[in-house]
Protein backbone atom coordinates (compact mmCIF):
# COMPACT_ATOMS: atom_id res chain seq x y z
CA UNK A 1 0.00 0.00 0.00
CA UNK A 2 0.93 3.70 -0.82
CA UNK A 3 0.08 6.51 0.95
CA UNK A 4 -0.02 10.27 0.53
CA UNK A 5 0.46 12.00 3.69
CA UNK A 6 -0.08 16.19 3.31
CA UNK A 7 1.58 18.06 5.90
CA UNK A 8 -0.03 21.78 7.17
CA UNK A 9 -2.34 20.94 9.46
CA UNK A 10 -2.55 16.90 8.74
CA UNK A 11 0.30 15.84 10.83
CA UNK A 12 1.61 19.47 11.72
CA UNK A 13 -0.17 21.99 13.54
CA UNK A 14 1.02 24.89 11.34
CA UNK A 15 -2.33 26.82 12.34
CA UNK A 16 -1.45 27.40 16.21
CA UNK A 17 2.24 29.00 14.63
CA UNK A 18 0.22 30.83 12.27
CA UNK A 19 -2.04 31.78 14.86
CA UNK A 20 0.98 32.73 17.17
CA UNK A 21 2.58 34.94 14.63
CA UNK A 22 -0.43 37.19 13.28
CA UNK A 23 -1.19 37.85 17.51
CA UNK A 24 -4.61 35.97 17.13
CA UNK A 25 -6.25 35.64 20.50
CA UNK A 26 -6.10 32.70 22.11
CA UNK A 27 -8.63 30.46 21.56
CA UNK A 28 -8.95 32.06 17.92
CA UNK A 29 -10.63 29.09 15.69
CA UNK A 30 -9.71 29.19 11.35
CA UNK A 31 -13.21 28.81 10.06
CA UNK A 32 -11.95 29.84 6.99
CA UNK A 33 -9.11 27.87 4.48
CA UNK A 34 -7.79 31.06 3.61
CA UNK A 35 -4.60 33.35 5.24
CA UNK A 36 -6.83 36.23 3.45
CA UNK A 37 -9.24 35.58 6.07
CA UNK A 38 -6.92 36.92 8.59
CA UNK A 39 -5.40 39.92 6.45
CA UNK A 40 -2.87 38.14 4.45
CA UNK A 41 -3.01 39.03 1.13
CA UNK A 42 0.38 37.62 -0.03
CA UNK A 43 0.62 34.74 1.24
CA UNK A 44 3.68 33.32 -0.48
CA UNK A 45 5.71 36.45 0.96
CA UNK A 46 4.16 36.45 4.11
CA UNK A 47 5.71 32.44 4.96
CA UNK A 48 8.55 34.04 3.51
CA UNK A 49 8.93 35.98 6.43
CA UNK A 50 7.45 33.78 9.12
CA UNK A 51 9.48 30.32 8.08
CA UNK A 52 9.05 29.68 12.25
CA UNK A 53 5.68 28.16 11.25
CA UNK A 54 6.65 25.43 9.89
CA UNK A 55 9.97 24.92 11.96
CA UNK A 56 8.20 25.14 15.34
CA UNK A 57 4.90 23.77 14.83
CA UNK A 58 4.19 20.61 16.93
CA UNK A 59 2.69 17.82 15.49
CA UNK A 60 -0.70 16.73 15.93
CA UNK A 61 -1.61 14.02 18.50
CA UNK A 62 -1.39 10.51 17.17
CA UNK A 63 0.05 11.86 14.25
CA UNK A 64 3.88 9.99 14.49
CA UNK A 65 1.89 7.06 16.08
CA UNK A 66 -0.56 6.55 12.88
CA UNK A 67 2.33 6.73 10.31
CA UNK A 68 4.59 4.20 12.61
CA UNK A 69 2.24 1.61 12.45
CA UNK A 70 1.56 2.17 8.90
CA UNK A 71 5.30 2.21 8.29
CA UNK A 72 5.84 -1.10 10.31
CA UNK A 73 3.49 -2.80 8.13
CA UNK A 74 4.86 -2.21 5.23
CA UNK A 75 2.52 0.82 3.73
CA UNK A 76 5.09 3.15 1.77
CA UNK A 77 5.22 7.02 2.67
CA UNK A 78 5.08 9.74 0.55
CA UNK A 79 5.03 12.96 2.36
CA UNK A 80 3.31 15.68 -0.46
CA UNK A 81 2.94 18.83 0.85
CA UNK A 82 2.41 22.49 -1.39
CA UNK A 83 5.13 24.01 1.17
CA UNK A 84 7.16 25.94 -0.71
CA UNK A 85 10.25 24.24 -2.58
CA UNK A 86 12.91 26.92 -0.28
CA UNK A 87 10.76 25.56 2.85
CA UNK A 88 11.98 21.63 1.52
CA UNK A 89 15.20 22.15 4.20
CA UNK A 90 13.51 23.06 6.94
CA UNK A 91 10.59 20.43 6.22
CA UNK A 92 12.85 17.63 6.12
CA UNK A 93 14.73 18.54 9.06
CA UNK A 94 11.34 19.15 11.10
CA UNK A 95 9.79 15.45 10.12
CA UNK A 96 13.42 13.98 11.42
CA UNK A 97 13.27 16.00 14.75
CA UNK A 98 9.49 14.49 15.39
CA UNK A 99 10.63 10.66 14.32
CA UNK A 100 7.88 10.72 11.31
CA UNK A 101 9.26 7.10 9.47
CA UNK A 102 10.88 7.56 6.42
CA UNK A 103 9.36 8.46 3.17
CA UNK A 104 9.97 10.57 0.14
CA UNK A 105 9.17 14.38 0.14
CA UNK A 106 7.62 15.82 -2.45
CA UNK A 107 6.90 19.87 -2.82
CA UNK A 108 4.05 19.89 -4.75
CA UNK A 109 0.87 22.19 -5.42
CA UNK A 110 -1.21 19.55 -7.64
CA UNK A 111 -1.79 16.64 -5.13
CA UNK A 112 -4.11 15.06 -7.50
CA UNK A 113 -1.32 14.73 -10.30
CA UNK A 114 0.95 13.07 -7.59
CA UNK A 115 -1.10 10.78 -6.16
CA UNK A 116 -2.39 9.45 -10.07
CA UNK A 117 0.81 9.43 -11.04
CA UNK A 118 1.97 7.57 -8.00
CA UNK A 119 -0.13 5.31 -8.02
CA UNK A 120 -1.29 5.81 -4.50
CA UNK A 121 -3.81 3.97 -2.42
CA UNK A 122 -4.86 6.39 0.24
CA UNK A 123 -4.25 10.38 1.15
CA UNK A 124 -4.23 11.86 4.50
CA UNK A 125 -5.59 15.85 4.06
CA UNK A 126 -7.44 18.87 5.76
CA UNK A 127 -7.86 21.33 2.72
CA UNK A 128 -11.32 21.32 1.70
CA UNK A 129 -10.70 22.28 -2.13
CA UNK A 130 -7.69 19.42 -2.26
CA UNK A 131 -9.97 16.65 -0.77
CA UNK A 132 -12.14 17.62 -3.73
CA UNK A 133 -9.53 17.44 -6.27
CA UNK A 134 -8.41 14.31 -4.87
CA UNK A 135 -11.70 12.40 -4.93
CA UNK A 136 -12.07 14.06 -8.59
CA UNK A 137 -8.94 11.99 -8.93
CA UNK A 138 -9.95 8.91 -7.62
CA UNK A 139 -8.79 9.09 -3.97
CA UNK A 140 -9.21 7.61 -0.88
CA UNK A 141 -9.11 10.29 1.47
CA UNK A 142 -9.19 10.44 4.98
CA UNK A 143 -9.56 13.33 6.05
CA UNK A 144 -8.40 15.25 9.77
CA UNK A 145 -11.12 17.22 11.10
CA UNK A 146 -10.75 20.89 10.95
CA UNK A 147 -13.18 23.76 11.96
CA UNK A 148 -12.58 24.80 8.19
CA UNK A 149 -13.92 21.66 6.42
CA UNK A 150 -16.47 20.35 8.82
CA UNK A 151 -19.66 20.27 6.82
CA UNK A 152 -18.05 20.73 3.64
CA UNK A 153 -18.45 16.59 2.38
CA UNK A 154 -20.05 13.70 2.83
CA UNK A 155 -18.17 12.11 6.05
CA UNK A 156 -18.67 9.31 8.23
CA UNK A 157 -17.73 10.48 11.94
CA UNK A 158 -18.71 7.40 13.31
CA UNK A 159 -16.12 7.93 16.15
CA UNK A 160 -12.68 5.90 15.46
CA UNK A 161 -10.78 6.55 18.23
CA UNK A 162 -10.68 9.74 18.63
CA UNK A 163 -7.40 10.25 17.52
CA UNK A 164 -5.43 9.46 14.00
CA UNK A 165 -4.67 5.83 15.35
CA UNK A 166 -8.35 5.14 14.92
CA UNK A 167 -7.92 5.30 11.39
CA UNK A 168 -6.15 2.38 11.33
CA UNK A 169 -9.10 0.32 11.69
CA UNK A 170 -10.77 1.77 9.13
CA UNK A 171 -8.41 1.98 5.87
CA UNK A 172 -9.00 -1.47 5.38
CA UNK A 173 -12.94 -0.50 4.50
CA UNK A 174 -12.03 2.49 3.02
CA UNK A 175 -9.47 0.62 -0.06
CA UNK A 176 -12.34 -1.83 -0.34
CA UNK A 177 -14.73 1.11 -1.28
CA UNK A 178 -16.97 1.58 1.43
CA UNK A 179 -16.76 5.18 2.06
CA UNK A 180 -14.46 7.78 0.60
CA UNK A 181 -13.55 10.00 3.31
CA UNK A 182 -13.62 9.74 7.24
CA UNK A 183 -13.68 12.76 9.35
CA UNK A 184 -11.65 12.34 12.12
CA UNK A 185 -11.53 14.20 15.06
CA UNK A 186 -8.25 15.71 16.21
CA UNK A 187 -8.30 16.28 20.33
Amino acid sequence: MRVGVDLCNTVADVNACIKAALGLPEGYTFREYSMRAVGVRDKVGWFRKHPEVFVEALPLPGAVETLEKLAACGVEIWYVTSRPVWAREITRDWLKKWSFPKGELIMEADKARVYENLGLDLFFEDAPGEIERLERAGARVVAVAQPYNRGAFRWDDTGRGGDLLGVLLHCAGMLSGVPQAVLLPVR
